[in-house]
């Protein structure tokens, strides 16, 4: 039992390190896959294709892999498609591409098993899933505790974030495509060590490029890719995709972690009277909402009334006022390392340095980058609040990238400083070229030329020529931090990397720069 433990161990670090660092992808023969799937064991099924789990003698070492099968009549081209998306979404929490057929007969992509199912498993914890989570060999405690269910968020937040960035849509978000590696790992907070899973984001094949690398730009749907429950409304209207649906799909997955509810059944309706009366700070407000945080997962109060806050901007709010992803990350981020301990308890000390950097409400003009430091409704001031008191004044965005709002770095020998650093300089980042995307659109800008480098698009964005001589220098400065963190993480040597007063200096630079023009 202890050597198979072992063994399952160590195939599950090695899936991490493939995630971090992806290797070639092997091209099956059609022979090699129909014999292996003589004695395979199906663990999942979708619309695109049946997984099974099953080795193969073309990747030696690897036990057990997820193979995806086409259903028939998908064409093998579709399959290939996933294959291609796969190689160009590869990041440390998308879920990582081993190797595929592209024969018709045979065609699947091949993925690391994910031994700890899919969140969705253990949210709903049905026949199905327990029966699932056993075919996986998982070893673990079904049903996750609450830091366990954010991290997983945080995780898969972050990897849509990469998506974004990219210019490439997810289409399909839902808690059935997060999955879990099964394998804990220490994550170190404000209260302590809390032992948390892996996540991966997975069906990136349904991703989709967007045009004209746009951050706001909608795509028109190619096919109905949705899930009942986790469909943005604005999406069964307009059948458009955009990163606000994506987003839509993250935020019903948190509500349903925060209560336990099932999206497909009126998940969204039901919370909602709860949502807004918290958000608007009324007193007492949320009481059905808190007692099924309480009851699903003992989610400590202060966590859940600001990750309520993340739930009304990604879901409940309006779409030109949504808030963007960048900043529900933050909010994410926030609760994981302030919340409180995994039995539902809160340290007071904590919640209240979290209540400052808790996630802000977008602007008027839906500017999720504020420089003028926008206030959050009804932020906590104090474990012990009931009601969410009343309004904390809450810095821009990057002033909270500055602050350290990121996820620890999780075990694994890696430098927790540089880790720190790459991540706020990650967000910061992020959030910058949201905002300047959103006012280059408000503006009437041109859309950007497809492709476009992120060099390219910040002098479009910030051109010199415009007298923005000193906001375009510093975008490009942090631009070249962001691809240091993107393309050398764990290898920036300290003789090489920036220091963190360095990077502190740079980001404020810009936020007066952003807030100088907003009041121009």
């Amino acid at each position: 039992v202890k050597a198979a433990a072992a063994e399952a161990n160590r195939q599950m670090a090695k899936a991490r390190d493939a995630a971090e660092n992806p290797p070639a992808p092997v091209e099956l023969g059609a022979e090699e896959v129909l014999s292996a799937l003589e004695a395979a064991v199906e663990v999942g099924r979708g619309g695109f294709g049946v997984v099974h789990a099953v080795e193969l003698p073309s990747l030696p070492g690897w036990g057990r892999v997820a193979v995806k099968r086409a259903l028939s009549g998908v064409d093998a081209r579709e399959v290939m498609a996933e294959v291609s998306n796969l190689r160009r979404c590869a990041h440390r929490d998308v879920l990582p591409l081993l190797g595929y057929c592209g024969a018709p007969r045979a065609a699947c992509i091949v993925t690391a098993l994910m031994r700890g199912g899919s969140l969705d498993d253990h949210l709903l914890l049905s026949p199905d899933a327990r029966a699932r989570l056993q075919k996986l060999g998982f070893k673990g405690t079904p049903g996750l505790s609450w830091s366990q269910r954010l991290s997983a968020l945080c995780d898969a937040a972050r990897a849509l974030v990469h998506l974004h960035s990219n210019s490439i849509l997810h289409r399909d978000v839902k808690t059935a495509n997060i999955l879990l590696d099964g394998a804990l790992l220490p994550l170190h907070t404000a209260g302590g060590e809390r032992r948390v899973y892996r996540a991966f984001l997975s069906d990136v094949g349904l991703a989709k490029e967007r045009a004209g690398g746009s951050m706001t730009m909608a795509t028109n749907a190619t096919s109905n890719v949705y899930s009942t429950g986790f469909a943005d409304p604005n999406f069964l209207d307009s059948n458009q995709h955009s990163a606000k649906t994506d987003a839509y799909g993250l935020g019903i997955s948190l509500l349903m972690a925060l209560t336990g509810g099932e999206p497909s059944r009126g998940l969204r309706s039901t919370h909602e009277d709860d949502v807004l009366d918290m958000v608007a700070g009324k007193e007492g407000a949320g009481g059905g909402l808190l007692h099924a945080a309480r009851r699903a997962a003992r989610w400590p109060q202060a966590a859940t009334q600001e990750l309520v806050k993340a739930v009304h901007g990604l879901v409940y709010e309006r779409k030109s006022q949504r808030l963007p992803l960048p900043e529900a990350l933050a909010a994410f981020e926030a609760a994981l390392r302030f919340g409180g301990d995994d039995d539902g308890g809160a340290d007071a000390g904590a919640a209240a340095a979290a209540a400052p950097v808790a996630a802000e409400r977008p602007t008027a003009s839906g500017a999720g980058f504020s420089a003028s430091g926008a206030t959050s409704s009804g932020a906590s001031a104090s474990a012990s609040s009931s009601s969410g008191g009343g309004s904390t004044s809450a810095p821009g965005s990057l002033t909270r990238a500055v602050g350290g709002l990121h996820k620890e770095y999780v075990a694994g020998g890696g430098d927790a400083s540089l880790a720190r650093l790459q991540d706020r300089i990650s967000n910061a980042y992020l959030s910058m070229m949201g905002h300047l995307e959103r006012r280059h659109e408000q503006r009437g800008g041109a859309p950007l030329p497809k492709g476009s480098s992120e060099e390219e698009k910040i002098n479009a964005l910030a051109p010199r020529s415009a007298g923005q001589s000193q906001l375009c220098d510093s975008a490009h400065t942090l631009r070249r931090w962001y691809n240091a963190c993107r393309h050398e993480r764990g290898q920036w040597s300290v003789g090489a990397r920036p220091s963190d007063k360095e990077v502190a200096r740079v980001i404020e630079r810009i936020r007066g720069l952003l807030d100088l023009e907003r009041r121009a």
